[in-house]
């Protein structure tokens, strides 16, 4: 989509009503996650203490170690790559057999 088609749909979009807005929104969601997510993310910034639960939740998930197999998926490719070929167990590695 080039700029001129962006710029026609922000003109559209800014001069459509409330009601339109929030259906169109609420279609997306029902067929889209990741707008899904974005819409819940908005309600929660409008109540603080929610959203302030919601972050501790988040965060005490990644000290336990509980995040999803999809987030842990490039590291154990990195995991499993020889030695020579990952950077940082390469830096690792010459540190500690060099002393």
């Amino acid at each position: 989509m080039d700029t001129d088609d962006i710029d026609d749909l922000k003109s559209v979009v800014r001069g459509l009503d409330r009601d339109t807005l929030a259906t169109a929104l609420l279609e997306l969601a029902t067929e889209d996650e990741l707008v899904r997510r974005r819409l819940q993310r908005l309600r929660l910034a409008a109540q603080p203490r929610k959203l302030a639960a919601a972050f501790r939740a988040t965060l005490s998930g990644w000290r336990r170690g509980t995040l999803p197999q999809h987030d842990l998926e490039p590291h154990a490719a990195l995991e499993a790559a020889p030695r020579d070929q990952h950077p940082r167990k390469t830096a690792i590695w010459s540190r500690v057999t060099t002393g």
